[in-house]
C-alpha cells in the first residue's frame, strides 16, 4: 500500500540566512544575453497582464510574456509602437494564423526579442514545426536588415572609391583621436552634471557617423568623400559593440562583437586593401547597389525611431546635446589644424566630427542598462538630432567653402 501525502503533511523549513537586509541581495538574472530585474515571470494570461502592463514591465527591467488572446491585428500593432523598448515579448499558438503573423512581422521588418509557443503540449510535432518556421522566417529578416546592408555598404565605400590602406589607417586613427577628445570633455560635463559617467558616456563620444554621416559626406563630397567617410565610420561602428557594451553591461561581450556582421566587411575591406587585390566587377556591382540601398534604408528607420524616442529633461539633453554637436566639430576643427589637413580629407573628418548622437548607442542601452541611464540616451539623441538640422548645414558649408 502506497503512502500518500497532501500538502498539511509537508512544511518547507527555510535554511538560516545571515543576510541583514533585503538591499543585500541581488534577485537579478541573465537570460540569453540579456540580464533582468527578477526571475519572476508574470503568466501570459489575460487575467495577468495585458499592452500597459507589458509596456510597463520592460521600462522597468523586467520580463514578461504578453498572451496571445488578443485579436492578432492589436497585437501587430503594438509591436509596431513598442519597436524602440527595452523588450518585446509576445506568444503565439500553432495554427494558420500564427504562421500569417509571423509572415507579417517579416514584412514589416518588426522587431520582436521572444516568442513563446503557448500550448498545452509543448512536445507535439506541431510546436517542433511552429519554432523552425519562426527561426527560419525571423533569422532571416535579421540577416537582410542588418547583416547584409550595412557590410556592403562598408565593403564597397572603403574598396571602390580610390581608398588606400595608408588613408583608411591614417583616418581609422584621427577617429579614435577624435574619440578620445569626445570622452575627456564628455567625462567632465558628467562629473559636473552629476550623472552616471559610464553608462551616460556613450551617446557623447560615438556620433552617428553611419545613418547621417555617410549620405551627407556622399552629398558633399560624391563618392570619392564616401571612402574616408566609412573609414571614420568603421572605429565608431567597432566601439559600439565594443566600448559602447563595456560601458552600458559593465563587462565585455566577445560574442556580441564576433556576431557583428559590419565588423566583417570592415576586415574583408582591409584584407583587400593590403593585398592590393582587385575586387571583381561582379562584387563591386553587387555591393554598389546594396550601399545606396542601404543609404536610403538607414534614413528612412532614422526618421522613423526618431518619432519613438521620448525626451525626459530637456534642459539635461540640451546641455549634453551642445557637448556632442558643438564640441565636436570643435574637436574636430583642432585636430585638422594641428595635422594641417586640407580639402576633401578636412571637411569630411570636421562633417563626421559634428553628427550628433548614434541611435545605436539607445539600443545597446537599452539592453543592459537601467531605465533611467536608458531615458537619458533617448533624450540626448533626440535633441541633438533635431538641433544638429541647424548645426550641420552651417558645418557642410564651412567644410565646402574653407577646405
Amino acid at each position: 500500500m502506497k503512502t500518500k501525502y497532501s500538502y498539511k503533511d509537508i512544511v518547507l523549513q527555510p535554511s538560516y540566512s545571515d543576510i541583514k537586509s533585503r538591499s543585500e541581495l541581488d534577485v537579478s538574472k541573465e537570460f540569453l544575453g540579456r540580464r533582468f530585474n527578477s526571475v519572476a515571470i508574470p503568466a501570459n494570461m489575460k487575467c495577468t497582464i495585458d499592452f500597459d502592463k507589458a509596456l510597463q514591465l520592460s521600462e522597468a527591467g523586467y520580463f514578461y510574456i504578453l498572451h496571445r488572446f488578443y485579436d492578432y491585428d492589436q497585437i501587430l500593432k503594438w509591436v509596431e509602437d513598442s519597436q524602440l523598448i527595452r523588450t518585446i515579448s509576445i506568444s503565439l499558438g500553432v495554427n494558420n494564423k500564427d504562421y500569417k503573423f509571423i509572415d507579417k512581422l517579416v514584412n514589416r521588418d518588426l522587431r520582436v526579442d521572444f516568442i513563446t509557443i503557448d500550448v498545452a503540449h509543448g512536445h507535439h510535432l506541431l510546436v517542433k514545426e511552429m519554432i523552425e518556421y519562426i527561426k527560419y522566417k525571423c533569422k532571416f529578416t535579421q540577416v537582410i536588415a542588418g547583416n547584409v546592408g550595412t557590410p556592403a555598404m562598408i565593403f564597397y565605400t572603403i574598396t571602390s572609391t580610390g581608398v588606400t590602406l595608408q588613408t583608411f589607417i591614417e583616418y581609422f586613427t584621427y577617429a579614435l583621436i577624435i574619440i578620445g577628445g569626445f570622452a575627456a570633455v564628455g567625462l567632465i560635463v558628467l562629473a559636473l552634471m552629476k550623472k552616471d559617467f559610464v553608462s551616460e558616456l556613450p551617446p557623447l563620444i560615438l556620433p552617428n557617423t553611419g545613418n547621417m554621416g555617410i549620405p551627407i559626406c556622399l552629398f558633399a563630397y560624391g563618392t570619392e568623400g564616401l571612402g574616408i567617410a566609412s573609414a571614420i565610420a568603421s572605429v565608431i561602428i567597432l566601439l559600439h559593440f565594443t566600448l559602447g557594451v563595456l560601458l552600458a553591461k559593465k563587462s565585455f561581450s566577445l560574442k556580441i562583437l564576433i556576431t557583428n556582421m559590419p565588423i566583417y566587411g570592415i576586415i574583408a575591406a582591409v584584407i583587400v586593401l593590403y593585398y592590393d587585390w582587385e575586387v571583381p566587377g561582379f562584387v563591386v556591382n553587387t555591393t554598389f547597389l546594396l550601399t545606396y540601398a542601404t543609404i536610403f534604408l538607414v534614413l528612412m528607420s532614422l526618421g522613423i525611431a526618431l518619432t519613438k524616442l521620448k525626451v525626459v529633461s530637456w534642459l539635461n539633453a540640451s546641455i549634453l546635446s551642445c557637448v556632442r554637436i558643438i564640441i565636436g566639430p570643435i574637436i574636430g576643427f583642432g585636430l585638422i589644424k594641428y595635422l594641417n589637413l586640407t580639402g576633401l580629407a578636412a571637411g569630411v573628418l570636421l562633417i563626421q566630427s559634428a553628427m550628433p548622437s548614434a541611435i545605436l548607442t539607445y539600443l545597446v542601452g537599452s539592453m543592459y542598462s537601467e531605465k533611467r541611464v536608458v531615458d537619458s540616451i533617448a533624450s540626448v539623441i533626440v535633441t541633438s538630432t533635431l538641433m544638429s538640422f541647424v548645426t550641420i548645414p552651417i558645418v557642410v558649408y564651412l567644410s565646402l567653402k574653407y577646405f
